[in-house]
């Protein structure tokens, strides 16, 4: 075999050197074409978590209301009771009684009245609390 002169040396390496080019283009191009889905897939993984920490926050704090509204209506549930009880006892009272009635007319028909207002209080907790039951499982179904 003959030996190449630099010429020949120079375009041969120019040749290889073109050739390793191509192949570093083309191993560039594989590898980005590779990486686009999974730098897509990872910001999708990353707004998922977000995602479900928002709503796992937001789900926490619906279900702290909510206990908080069920609470309420226990309470209010506790003071109707309450008030009912007086006011029978009241009337009874009053009936009894008669004119030596500690408990005037009036008085009674005052705590009627307060304890419609409680009735009216209590169904309005109830109907909230219903709502935010409803946000809640409508946020669970997505």
């Amino acid at each position: 075999p003959k030996e190449l002169t630099l010429p020949q040396k120079q375009a041969q390496a120019e040749a290889k050197l073109a050739q390793a080019r191509q192949t570093l283009a083309q191993t560039k191009q594989k590898i980005q074409t590779l990486t686009e889905p999974q730098i897509a897939i990872k910001n999708g993984i990353g707004a998922a978590k977000a995602d479900l920490k928002a709503y796992i926050s937001l789900e926490g704090e619906w279900e702290m209301k909510r206990r908080e509204k069920l609470e309420g209506i226990i309470i209010k549930q506790q003071e109707l009771e309450i008030a009912e009880e007086n006011l029978a006892f009241k009337i009874r009272a009053h009936k009894k009684l008669g004119e030596i009635s500690p408990y005037s007319d009036s008085e009674i028909k005052s705590d009627q009245l307060q304890l419609r207002r409680k009735e009216l209080s209590q169904q309005e907790a109830r109907s909230r609390e219903k709502k935010i039951s409803n946000a809640t499982a409508k946020m669970r179904r997505g």
